[in-house]
């Protein structure tokens, strides 16, 4: 069985030329992909469930790199910043519950769920759980205010756990 840390360190090289395209400095480049690892084995500790590890690697590189460039920041404070929105996310991600129903149950039982769920209801739940999106991000792509986002999540938390409960009784 291959490891989380041996299953991130598959993708390094493509972080790393990520960042460096961007950065144009190999010591920026490699600090970020150190920060990437370190961002994710935190929230990996911290109960987070990454159903698609490569495109989370990424998503995590492109924010760095879009902070660090378009604030003018150094590493150390983009980091800080970030690890600020990130525990922000992961409250949000707590407070919804659907990770421990994804621990609980197979993945495609609870997708199963999900894919019957109403499209607005369906596609923050895909975008946020799924793709790894901030709330933000979400709003600004479904031309929908950030609170009507949070609405829809929390509305589909109570959609799925009522699916989970139907099926734990049948």
């Amino acid at each position: 069985m291959v490891s989380i840390m041996e299953e991130i360190l598959k993708h390094e090289k493509f972080l790393y030329n990520l960042a460096l395209n961007k950065t144009r400095s190999p010591e920026q480049a490699e600090d970020m992909v150190q920060d990437v690892y370190l961002i994710t084995l935190v929230n990996i500790n911290n109960g987070l469930v990454i159903v698609n590890l490569k495109s989370y690697l990424v998503r995590i590189m492109i924010n760095l790199i879009g902070k660090s460039i378009v604030k003018g920041k150094n590493l150390e404070e983009t980091y800080a910043e970030y690890k600020v929105e990130q525990e922000i996310e992961f409250q949000i991600q707590q407070n919804l519950e659907i990770d421990s129903l994804i621990k609980s149950r197979k993945e495609s039982e609870v997708r199963k769920i999900v894919n019957i769920l109403p499209e607005k209801y369906r596609e923050v739940i895909d975008k946020f759980y799924y793709k790894q999106k901030k709330i933000k991000k979400i709003a600004e792509e479904l031309e929908i205010g950030e609170s009507n986002v949070k609405k829809r999540l929390m509305l589909s938390r109570e959609l799925i756990k009522e699916g989970v409960r139907k099926l734990d009784d049948n």
